[in-house]
C-alpha cells in the first residue's frame, strides 16, 4: 500500500467501512493503474468484502496482465473463477500461482473446495460424483504435500480436514437422496 489512498483502503477496510474502502480503491487504482499489487488487492476485496466476482475479475486479470509472476494475483484470479463457477480456468489460475511460488498445499486444496462448491450446486447431475471423487483426491493430496514449516500449516490442515468430511458427508446425503436441490429427482 504505497499511495494515501490505497493505505485508506486498508484502514477503511479493516474498520468495515466498505464504501470507503472501495472510493479509496478506485482513487489510488486511477493514480497507480500500473500496480499489479494494488489491482489483486482491489479484486481480492471486491471478491471477499463485497462479494462480487464479476467486477473483481477485471482487476485480478489486469495484475496478472501487468505482473505475470506474481502468485497471489494468479491465486486470486482462480478464487474468483471457482466463484464464477468456471473450474478449467479456476484451475489454470491455481497452477500457475503455484508455478510462481504458493504452496502446492494451498493450491489443491483450493482445488478440491471448488469441487464441493460445484457438487453441491447440482448434487445430482452426472458430473456431481466425478467431482466429489476428484475432491477427495485433491484433499488428501493437499495433506500429503503440506509442509509443517508453512505459516498456514495449520489453518489449512483445518480446512482440508473440514471439507474432507464435507464430502464425505455430501457423498453420503447424495447416495441416500437428503440433498434438497432443483435437480433432484422425484421420490416415487
Amino acid at each position: 500500500f504505497r499511495s494515501d489512498y490505497a493505505k485508506a483502503a486498508k484502514i477503511a477496510t479493516i474498520q468495515k467501512d466498505y464504501q470507503t474502502a472501495k472510493d479509496s480503491f478506485d482513487l489510488a487504482i486511477l493514480e497507480e493503474p500500473l500496480n499489479a499489487a494494488l489491482q489483486e488487492r482491489y479484486a481480492s476485496f471486491l471478491l471477499r468484502n463485497l462479494g462480487k466476482p464479476e467486477a473483481a475479475a477485471e482487476y485480478a486479470q489486469r495484475a496478472t496482465e501487468l505482473d505475470p509472476h506474481s502468485a497471489d494475483a494468479w491465486l486470486t484470479l482462480g478464487l474468483i473463477n471457482y466463484k464464477l463457477n468456471d473450474l478449467a480456468k479456476g484451475d489454470s489460475a491455481m497452477d500457475k500461482a503455484m508455478e510462481y511460488g504458493k504452496a502446492e498445499s494451498l493450491c489443491l486444496l483450493r482445488k478440491a473446495i471448488a469441487r464441493y462448491h460445484s457438487a453441491r450446486q447440482e448434487p445430482y447431475s452426472r458430473r456431481s460424483p466425478g467431482l466429489l471423487k476428484e475432491a477427495e483426491m485433491l484433499v488428501k493430496r493437499s495433506v500429503a504435500s503440506a509442509s509443517p514449516d508453512d505459516f498456514y500449516h495449520r489453518k489449512n490442515r483445518h480446512e482440508a480436514e473440514k471439507y474432507s468430511a464435507l464430502i464425505r458427508s455430501l457423498i453420503l446425503m447424495i447416495s441416500r437422496r437428503e440433498v434438497a436441490a432443483a435437480n433432484a429427482p422425484q421420490k416415487l
